[in-house]
């Protein structure tokens, strides 16, 4: 993704509309990008939080398994959307997420 098209999709995501194109640069500047496949998971239960997630295509869901290990599908996020806050205590993931 290049550097505009970045800029653009974080330019459309609540938490940064208010941004200058200064302050949304800086963002930019400290973000990575990376590509993870499908049913791929991107972060998994109890892991630390080390990151904060941006979709930028596709479908993610966000689930759990409960204790007889059944999966319980908690949200989707789309593209735009962000998955820092879904599923974080503390700093520990509570719950998984896989690209669809």
């Amino acid at each position: 993704m290049q550097r505009t098209d970045l800029e653009r999709l974080l330019s459309q995501i609540e938490i940064f509309r208010s941004l200058t194109d200064e302050e949304l640069g800086l963002i930019v500047d400290i973000s990575n990008q990376r590509k993870f496949y499908r049913n791929t998971h991107i972060f998994m239960q109890d892991e630390p939080m080390s990151h904060v997630y941006f979709v930028a295509s596709d479908k993610v869901k966000i689930y759990r398994n409960d204790p007889t290990g059944r999966e319980q599908i908690v949200n989707f996020f789309q593209t735009g959307e962000m998955s820092r806050t879904t599923g974080c205590s503390g700093r520990i993931h509570t719950l998984r997420t896989r690209l669809l």
